[in-house]
């Protein structure tokens, strides 16, 4: 273990690197910050995953833009833009142009705005994934990110086919008092 300037970096084989993230758990608990705990269980490395499987495919996960509720329609979104547009082209056929009317063509707007921010959402998602996976997570340290927590986890180059992998992880602390527990229950 090496302290830095905002926090820790561990090497070792990826059991002991799995076992070092258990410390940070047990800090992250202590200090009561529940959201970044969250967080970190959900992406933190176990003994028995994989860095090319497993931790990399939540990495992606994490890093892709987050579902938002209004995305949970069961209707697909091209029926939806339709059904806008039919009914924007019914109301605007109308002559007469009462308020009723009016309502009818800002409400049917407003669906067409809305189903074109949802697909909108859904297609950079798609291609955030993508290139995460496909590029990103490849070629870069798999990541974790929240207010308070920042890590990265990297396996070393081997030289020779026969030599054991090693990884590296870096955590670093945003808050100075969490810092410096983490760096103080690193050391024990």
């Amino acid at each position: 273990m090496q302290e830095t300037i905002s926090g820790v970096k561990l090497e070792g084989s990826w059991d002991e690197v799995c076992e070092e993230t258990k410390v940070m758990t047990e800090v992250l608990e202590k200090a009561g910050h529940e959201e970044d705990l969250t967080q970190w269980e959900k992406w933190r490395p176990e003994e028995n995953e994989s860095y090319h499987d497993e931790v990399r495919e939540r990495t992606v996960k994490m890093a892709s833009i987050k579902k938002k509720s209004i995305e949970e329609s069961e209707e697909p979104i091209r029926s939806k833009i339709k059904q806008s547009i039919v009914e924007i082209t019914k109301s605007l056929s109308f002559r007469d142009k009462t308020e009723r009317s009016t309502e009818k063509i800002k409400e049917s707007i407003k669906n067409l705005l809305t189903a074109t921010y949802i697909g909108s959402r859904k297609l950079i998602r798609q291609v955030e994934t993508t290139i995460y996976k496909h590029i990103m997570s490849r070629t870069n340290p798999q990541y974790f990110d929240t207010k308070s927590v920042s890590a990265s986890l990297n396996q070393k180059k081997k030289f020779l086919k026969k030599d054991k992998s090693e990884y590296v992880i870096k955590i670093n602390v945003n808050d100075d008092k969490l810092c410096k527990q983490v760096q103080e229950e690193f050391k024990k």
